[in-house]
């Protein structure tokens, strides 16, 4: 299922419930990813957010993608990223955000 660009699309994934990001994710849309994963954050367990068509983070959504890995580890879960390609990955990387409190980058595409 291919989604519009910059929409997220809740999901049921083998490692629990998650959000499929199609497009950006950048200060005008970062707030609608931030209550997304709220909605579907409960009870401690794990969250994926499925990166495979996003094209794009900036600095905005950077911030709430590590406040929802905080929150998760807070309860004893975590944020599961999967399918982080090409900038996208890189941005993790640079960022130092390849893996700790919360955050586990997962199932990493190509460069």
């Amino acid at each position: 299922m291919r989604a519009a660009p910059d929409q997220f699309t809740e999901f049921e994934f083998a490692d629990g419930p998650g959000i499929a990001v199609s497009g950006e994710i950048d200060e005008s849309n970062a707030g609608e990813l931030d209550l997304a994963l709220g909605r579907i954050a409960t009870g401690g367990g794990s969250v994926v957010l499925d990166l495979q068509e996003c094209t794009f983070i900036d600095s905005k959504g950077l911030d709430v993608i590590v406040r929802a890995a905080m929150r998760l580890w807070e309860e004893g879960g975590q944020l599961i990223i999967h399918n982080a390609r090409g900038p996208v990955r890189r941005l993790f990387r640079l960022s130092g955000l390849t893996g700790g409190d919360g955050l586990l980058l997962h199932r990493e595409g190509p460069s």
